[in-house]
């Protein structure tokens, strides 16, 4: 395998510069530090951009801004018309060659440089050189038009050597690509170009085939064929690009060439270009396109416009039905052509035995016998088959004769049949039609010797009752004649007087309304000389809102340039701030990686001295950081407040005005300084800022982040020897005085932080943090300062024994188990690193407590709904027994660990005294005195008193101590102790932090015991007889309970029993009418 079995990556010498893990020994010019800052931090190309502006008057100019607000993108492209096709294909010289007329709408749909706008006159295409305001007909690019055709002619004869262009794909780098996008400008090979033009916008995009590519699979052909269109890009170079083989790439037919399509707004023009009788349309009177067509298509060889496809697909067709039939003509002819030969060989054959024969038995009368015997086995043959005829048709003559007398047998007993049935028929209608004249006579009788009789009675009964009823009608009407006389009168006089009161009621109606017209007039005009005062009003108040919309207008559009470019400014800052904070960064994330520790792992890797001034401030430099009251997110609630906590933007910046500084923001700026001292101390606050926030949204991201890697116990010099130029195994147990009492009580939850920070960074950080881990623990193991990341271990003397101890440090430094055998595959440090971040990236997480089904609780316990994210929070103690308040109060959980992480920046940003204290003493003075007693020397003191007057801040003696290590880390043969000792520096100042965060919670808890002893004679005496309430209401709600509960059982077993009964009763009515039935 080899060094060459991992994977090669390009380490940044600057980054390890910049971190402080440069190869000494191979450099010879030592980098100027502020050039390399600068080049490093050049603004993005996008901010330099410098937009240029231009005027233009007259038509053109009205045209394009009324194409600009109808289009919002503010595009050039406008609609292509077969006109401006063909204008572009006489600019081209391709007049005379419509199957090359795609390419022209390829030039048209190109973008054109920014000084060059496109206008459309008559259907035809203009193009006006802004900064001259010219118009001109000609593209200003077809010199480059003209040359790229003649290459892509030159480059047709690629088709017939599929997969000889082999072209590197812009998104993966293999040399596999296929397509050209037209508006992306890149190649892409077919998966990448799937990938990135799946969405609506990509679909819109239009793909080129790569003449000379390889064929397509079956998936890659049926899913790139809706991305390509049909005639385009090209008819036939879309049907060889879609090939599967040799025989379909070049047999296939070549009539789309000269079609193209077009967009339906050009309709209309699309027909002036096209002659009347070749207008293939399915709806010609008048000549439109159906409801939602997209377009239509145009054939430039013959000047033909169809709105359906199938006019191109046609010879497609026919050429399919032609191989058929040429498939079919061809095995007809190669069948006869077989059976030609076949009786050729048998007359060959023939001949050759007759050869054979003649050649053994002579040419004369030799042969007689054979052919008398011949004779004689040819004539037995014949009449044996003769007797078989002769014997076949006295068998055929017997059996017709006795197929006959069958037949006149059948023949005989159906006529038989027949005239029963006939006799029967006749018998069933001769009794109906006796039935029927007994019916008829019977009625006739009736008719007449009864009704009639009574029907001459009841027609003279009623000529009787006819006469009397006119009588009584008569004498009936005349008394009505005299009423209606009557009545007529009385009415006639109603309707006289009616008309007399209508008359009048006219007249005043009349009068009313002429005086109402009247007073409408003089109304009117009041109204009309109101309106027209109104109307004044009306145009004073518009006139006024158009000026305070305008005055608005110009205020929003200020006010949105004034934001974009506080935008871009922060965008740039932000820009050049991450290219200078990676070292910070991957130094805070290495030291929270081991909060589990009290002492960061590194520590071995610090020489003795300054292990010996770390070991005797360790504990001081901490019990410090706890003591000062914690404030900000790390506190759910304030000692003597209630836990309302930052509700305003002002309580995220930790406010020390009037205050000593906290030592914890004067460390956390004192160390970044020391990092980041390659930065200008202008640039450094902007720096810090940006750092803050990454890491803070970074910790969020972290505690988000569902699932968890569990822990693994990775003992070193257990399994293996350790190495013995690593002092991990007996780290903590040399160090076990610096323990403390609050170190022995802190403990995290059982997951790997190291795992889970390192899957969740970014690719650039977390390649630096391993090879920085690779790196540091390589150098000091093997005790080679100039080992750079590019050396063979193998040359350093790190065999297979020893790279598998080396991995075991580095599994038991991560929390997680490395295979043992990376140093002999992988020999180089990049190497390493390399492949350690693939591997945390491809690790997969246990299931997130969050993303567990609900399980049922039982009975009396409590739903809770508080799942965070991380392993399960541990329930009982060290020991087995449960834990009590003191584990509770020192158990930090994922959310509470990366919340120390997040409140960085928090003691960082906005500490300005304490950040121009930093940048003016170059990260903190050093006063021996100072750091010894507590107190500053008499030589000193009046130093001491000029510079807190001057800056505000009173400097703290750990600082001092920091700076004076820091000082002597530069000095040292190992050219990373500076970044060590900043590792190991923040994680003491995280685990004080942790310290702080655990007293908070003690005082908080001590708080609550207090105002619950304070408020608990009074609750408790009210709470008596709320308990003999409640448990005499719970006996009732009992009882009540397993009442229900007893009729409800009741009536299921009495509805269960009727069920049963019906049941048993519904399958014996079905037995007796089943016997029933049976038994008729």
């Amino acid at each position: 395998a080899g060094p060459a079995a991992g994977k090669s990556i390009d380490v940044d010498n600057n980054l390890l510069m910049e971190a402080g893990l440069e190869e000494s020994d191979d450099l010879y010019v030592r980098l100027d530090e502020l050039r390399l800052a600068k080049e490093r931090t050049a603004a993005p190309d996008v901010l330099e951009i410098k937009p240029m502006s231009y005027r233009l008057t007259g038509l053109s100019a009205m045209r394009i801004f009324l194409r600009s607000r109808g289009n919002p993108d503010n595009m050039k492209q406008t609609l292509i018309s077969p006109k401006m096709v063909k204008d572009m294909a006489a600019q081209l010289g391709i007049r005379e060659d419509p199957a090359r007329f795609w390419y022209c709408l390829f030039a048209l749909r190109y973008p054109m440089s920014p000084e060059w706008e496109v206008v459309v006159q008559n259907d035809t295409r203009w193009y006006l050189h802004l900064p001259s305001d010219r118009l001109q007909p000609v593209h200003p690019m077809i010199k480059r038009f003209r040359e790229h055709l003649d290459d892509c002619k030159s480059n047709e004869f690629l088709w017939d050597y599929r997969g000889f262009v082999r072209m590197k794909c812009s998104e993966c780098g293999i040399p596999d690509s296929v397509i050209w996008c037209h508006q992306c400008t890149d190649y892409f090979c077919a998966p990448c170009y799937l990938k990135l033009h799946k969405s609506k916008r990509g679909k819109k995009h239009w793909p080129m085939p790569v003449p000379g590519c390889r064929y397509l699979t079956g998936a890659e052909a049926g899913r790139l064929g809706a991305f390509l269109p049909l005639l385009n890009a090209g008819f036939s170079n879309r049907r060889r690009f879609l090939a599967r083989d040799n025989q379909s790439d070049k047999n296939g037919t070549r009539t789309g060439d000269t079609w193209l399509f077009f967009h339906a707004d050009t309709f209309h023009a699309g027909l002036q270009q096209s002659p009347e009788k070749h207008w293939y349309l399915k709806r010609l009177k008048p000549p439109r396109l159906k409801p939602g067509a997209e377009g239509y298509y145009y054939n430039f060889s013959t000047d033909v416009l169809a709105d359906d496809e199938s006019h191109i697909m046609m010879k497609a067709e026919q050429q399919k039905a032609v191989a058929a039939i040429q498939k079919a003509m061809r095995g007809a002819l190669t069948r006869r052509a077989i059976r030609r030969q076949t009786e050729a060989a048998v007359v060959i054959q023939k001949t050759k035995m007759m050869w054979d024969v003649q050649k053994v038995h002579g040419s004369n009368g030799r042969n007689c016998e054979i052919l008398k015997s011949w004779y004689r086995k040819y004539k037995a043959r014949d009449d044996k088959h003769r007797l078989f005829l002769r014997l076949a048709k006295i068998q055929a003559t017997w059996r017709g004769v006795l197929t006959r007398r069958d037949y006149k047998e059948m023949l005989h007993n159906l006529t038989r049949f027949q005239a029963a049935y006939r006799g029967k028929r006749g018998r069933r209608r001769v009794t109906q039609l006796r039935d029927a004249n007994q019916k008829i006579q019977r009625v006739f009788r009736g008719w007449i010797y009864g009704r009639r009789v009574m029907l001459r009675r009841n027609l003279k009964a009623s000529r009787i009752e006819a006469m009397y009823r006119g009588t009584v009608q008569r004498r009936l009407y005349r008394t009505q004649i005299v009423a209606a006389l009557r009545i007529q009168a009385h009415y006639r006089s109603f309707v006289a007087r009616k008309r007399v009161r209508h008359m009048h009621h006219c007249g005043l109606l009349l009068q009313r309304n002429w005086r109402r017209f009247q007073g409408q007039i003089t109304v009117k005009q009041l109204i009309y000389e109101k309106v027209e005062e109104m109307r004044v009003k009306r145009l004073q108040v518009l006139r006024r809102k158009l000026e305070d919309g305008a005055a608005s207008l110009f205020q929003r559009n200020w006010w949105r340039h004034r934001d974009y470019e506080r935008f871009a400014a922060m965008k740039r800052a932000k820009g050049e701030a991450d290219k200078r904070t990676s070292t910070m960064l991957v130094a805070l994330y290495s030291s929270a990686a081991n909060l589990r520790n009290y002492v960061h792992p590194w520590w071995r890797h610090l020489p003795k001295e300054m292990q010996d001034v770390l070991q005797s401030i360790k504990v001081p430099l901490q019990r410090a950081i706890a003591q000062t009251p914690l404030t900000g997110k790390l506190a759910n609630e304030e000692i003597g407040r209630r836990p309302i906590r930052c509700p305003t933007a002002e309580d995220l910046v930790y406010n020390q005005t009037g205050k000593e500084p906290d030592l914890a923001s004067h460390l956390l700026l004192s160390v970044t300084r020391h990092l980041l001292a390659h930065v200008p101390p202008e640039d450094f606050p902007e720096t810090v800022r940006w750092g803050c926030y990454e890491v803070a949204h970074q910790a969020v991201k972290l505690y988000k982040t569902n699932g968890y890697f569990p822990k693994e116990e990775v003992p070193v010099g257990k399994e293996l020897p350790a190495h013995p130029g690593d002092r991990l195994s007996t780290l903590y147990k040399d160090l076990a005085l610096v323990q403390s009492r609050n170190d022995m009580q802190i403990n995290l939850c059982n997951e790997s932080l190291p795992c889970l920070i390192l899957k969740c960074l970014p690719t650039h950080q977390r390649h630096v943090f391993l090879t920085a881990e690779m790196l540091v623990t390589m150098r000091q193991a093997l005790d080679t300062p100039s080992l750079s990341t590019e050396d063979h271990l193998r040359f350093q003397g790190v065999d297979a024994s020893a790279g598998a101890q080396l991995m075991e440090v580095v599994g038991s430094e991560l929390d997680h188990r490395l295979p043992l055998d990376w140093p002999k595959l992988h020999g180089t440090v990049a190497a390493l690193a390399a492949q350690a971040g693939t591997h945390m990236s491809d690790l997969k997480m246990e299931k997130d407590i969050i993303s567990l089904k609900k399980k049922k609780k039982p009975k009396g316990s409590k739903a809770t709904n508080d799942a965070k994210p991380g392993p399960p929070e541990p329930t009982k103690g060290v020991n087995g027994e449960k834990a009590d308040d003191d584990g509770m109060l020192a158990h930090f959980n994922r959310a509470a660990a990366m919340r120390v992480l997040q409140q960085v920046g928090y003691f960082m940003c906005g500490q300005d005294r304490i950040m121009q204290a930093v940048l003016k003493t170059g990260g903190g003075g050093f006063d021996e005195d100072f750091e010894l007693t507590g107190m500053p020397s008499p030589k000193n003191k009046g130093k001491d008193k000029g510079k807190e007057k001057a800056e505000g801040v009173r400097q703290s003696r750990f600082v001092a101590v920091t700076d004076r290590l820091f000082e002597l880390a530069e000095n040292e043969r190992h050219d990373h102790c500076s970044f060590v000792l900043a590792v190991v520096v923040y994680h003491m100042v995280l685990r004080g932090l942790m310290i702080r965060v655990l007293y908070h919670r003690a005082a908080i808890s001590i708080q609550k015991r207090y105002r619950y002893l304070k408020t608990g004679s009074t609750r408790r005496s009210a709470i008596a007889p709320a308990i003999c309430i409640q448990r005499f209401y719970r006996g009732l709600a009992t009882r009540m309970r397993l009442v229900r509960e007893d009729d409800a059982a009741f009536k299921i077993q009495r509805n269960y029993r009727t069920w049963r009964w019906n049941v048993r009763s519904r399958r014996l009515l079905y037995g007796t009418l089943l016997l029933q039935r049976v038994w008729k």
